[in-house]
Formats: structure tokens, sequence, C-alpha cells
């Protein structure tokens, strides 16, 4: 059922779950809730500066990737990068470009957003990338 009004609820084990996005999605099962989300935080570092693209019915999308950093936890004192694909679209992205560049230390807020495509050679190729809805610049 669909639900768009705040709320809080409890269920068996008596947690209380706040429930605060419009339309959220939710099941129940035997008194207890399951709410469905895609929410995404990052912070890392800007690996290069965003590329724009422009399409025909004016949309803007920028696309980059940021790096995050994680010690190995096998003993070793070995640091672990990761990168993240991220997407902006519109007034995020223009905004953007005015400010991120290579280097730069960001906060990311936004959703997961998959996708599927034929490469040059017809193979259907899958891609995750962060949808970029909040950026901030972070002191390195």
């Amino acid at each position: 059922m669909k639900k768009n009004a705040e709320k809080t609820i409890a269920n068996q084990s008596a947690e209380v779950i706040e429930i605060t996005n419009a339309n959220v999605e939710e099941t129940k099962t035997e008194k207890t809730y399951t709410r469905e989300s895609n929410s995404v935080e990052l912070c890392g570092y800007v690996g290069f500066t965003p590329q724009i693209h422009e399409f025909a019915n004016g949309k803007k999308k920028i696309r980059f990737k940021i790096a995050t950093h994680s010690n190995n936890k096998n003993g070793e004192n070995k640091q672990i990068t990761k990168w993240f694909p991220i997407a902006a679209w519109d007034n995020t992205a223009e905004d953007a470009l005015s400010w991120i560049k290579k280097g730069d230390k960001i906060k990311i807020k936004g959703y997961l957003s998959y996708y599927s495509w034929k490469d040059k050679d017809g193979n259907y190729r899958n891609t995750f990338e962060t949808v970029a809805t909040e950026l901030k610049a972070i002191a390195a």
C-alpha cells in the first residue's frame, strides 16, 4: 500500500521506525514493515573533471568518478581505493560544472541507478551509477 504522510510505527520487537518519505512503499507481514529505499551517500575525491553531455531535448548530464579509501582489515597496513561512477542532471549538473574539479573532496547524496545498453559489438552491458541530487565541497 502507498503512504503519503509522515508517521511513526512500531513493529513486533517494539522498535520505533520513522517513515518520512512521501510515497514510501510499505509491505505488511505479521505486524512488521519493510520499507523500500534507494539512497546513497558517498564522500571521496573527484578522479577527473566532470564531462558534460547535452541531449537533443535540452537535458544536460555530467559524469565523473570519485575515489573512496579504506584500510585492509587483514592486519596489513594497506589502503584500498574504490571508484564510484557519479552522474548529475540538469541544474545539479550545471552547478557542479562551475566548481568541481579533479582532486576535490566532495560529499554526494543521491540514489543508485541501473541501466543496460548494447556495446559496439552488439553485447548487452549493465551499469550502476550514483545519480547525485546534492553535491557539497568538503575541506580536505
